[in-house]
């Protein structure tokens, strides 16, 4: 597995391992079953750089935003947690999802 550091951000990006197998290149589309992987992975910090270009606009985005605000709520970037809750919420996430 290659890896190297990402000087924006100051995280490792990895190649060929991690969260499903895949590559988890902070410039990768965002999905939910990716994700998901990051949260069961416990790969937060992760999950928390994503960008809201990179969220996949597909009918799951609500959820997988909703994903991206609890990985902020667990770094304690509350601000972020809550601006992702909004997009969340606006892309169609059940508030009770977020509760």
């Amino acid at each position: 597995m290659a890896t190297n550091r990402d000087a924006g951000t100051g995280l490792q990006n990895m190649s060929g391992g991690g969260a499903g197998g895949a590559d988890i290149s902070v410039s990768s589309p965002l999905d939910l079953a990716r994700a998901m992987d990051f949260w069961m992975a416990g790969d937060w910090p992760l999950l928390a750089v994503q960008d809201e270009a990179l969220v996949m606009p597909d009918r799951d985005r609500g959820l997988t935003a909703a994903f991206v605000a609890a990985a902020h709520h667990f770094c304690d970037d509350h601000d972020a947690a809550r601006k992702w809750s909004r997009i969340a919420l606006s892309w169609g996430c059940p508030e009770s999802y977020l509760q």
